[in-house]
């Protein structure tokens, strides 16, 4: 490895995949030709590791799952991170005391009570594809939990105001489902984002920051876009990751992200 390799880092949802649609071709093709010129290619998304779509025949160096809270090459863990157990405990119970509904994210499921379950169906349904979800299962005490998936009731307490409350060593950050925000959140510890990981993973390989690309669409993909060495909005993705980009790409159902792949490879 000369040190000098280009690593492209990609959310999944809004970015590779359209909701509820499969990967375009076009991606396909820009993704394989990445590769194929030698440049690296990672996935870098809020999911957990469990709740991964099929992305065939797509195929990845590596990734950085759970919004970076782990980073993985090839086969080599190079960022392990999980929600210390007394952190846990505290923040359940201030999810109890505001009558909120949990989602566990672990690295073997995503753990949820049954009334949980019900009321993420009943927001999400079929619009993504979401796997390893462990329905009216407790979490193991093994479990490797990197980060939590909150859902409101309509007429409970909004998950926009969690942040006023959060337990110490947590973030909010806006759900990217297309939810209304008073319903649903992520929560994370607030010394990981996926741009954390993918310093990481530079770090490992010995490669600069400038020789990275990030390309996503949501509020979790800020921190990336604003700190790779070129950083990409989707022309679908939210204002905040637009306003921090190298540039704007197309919409991801006009080729979005062959367009993205093929402007960084025209500057980097």
């Amino acid at each position: 490895m000369s040190g000098k390799e280009k690593c492209f880092f990609l959310d999944i949802d809004g970015t590779i995949l359209p909701v509820g649609k499969k990967v375009p071709e076009s991606a396909v093709e820009a993704i394989r030709d990445l590769r194929a010129s030698g440049s690296l290619v990672f996935i870098a998304t809020g999911r957990a590791l469990s709740e991964f779509p099929d992305l065939s025949p797509l195929e990845f160096d590596g990734l950085v799952y759970s919004a970076g809270a782990a980073a993985v090459v090839k086969d080599k863990m190079v960022t392990d991170i999980v929600v210390p157990e007394a952190m846990n405990k505290e923040l359940t119970k201030y999810f109890e005391r505001r009558n909120l509904f949990p989602m566990f994210q672990c690295d073997n499921g995503t753990y949820m009570s049954e009334e949980t379950y019900d009321l993420f169906y009943k927001y999400i349904g079929g619009k993504l594809d979401i796997n390893g979800l462990r329905r009216g299962e407790e979490m193991p005490p093994d479990a490797k939990l990197r980060k939590y998936l909150v859902l409101s009731s309509p007429d409970g307490f909004p998950c926009s105001s969690i942040s006023r409350e959060l337990v110490d060593g947590f973030v909010l950050i806006p759900n990217t489902m297309g939810l209304s925000q008073a319903l649903m959140c992520e929560i994370q510890l607030s010394w990981t984002t996926k741009l954390s990981g993918i310093k990481n993973i530079m770090d490992y390989l010995g490669i600069d920051m400038k020789y990275s690309v990030a390309i996503g669409d949501g509020d979790n993909d800020v921190e990336m876009i604003a700190g790779a060495g070129i950083g990409i909005a989707m022309g679908n993705g939210c204002e905040s990751a637009k306003k921090v980009a190298t540039y704007v790409a197309k919409d991801i159902e006009d080729d979005g992200l062959a367009d993205a792949i093929h402007y960084a490879l025209r500057r980097i």
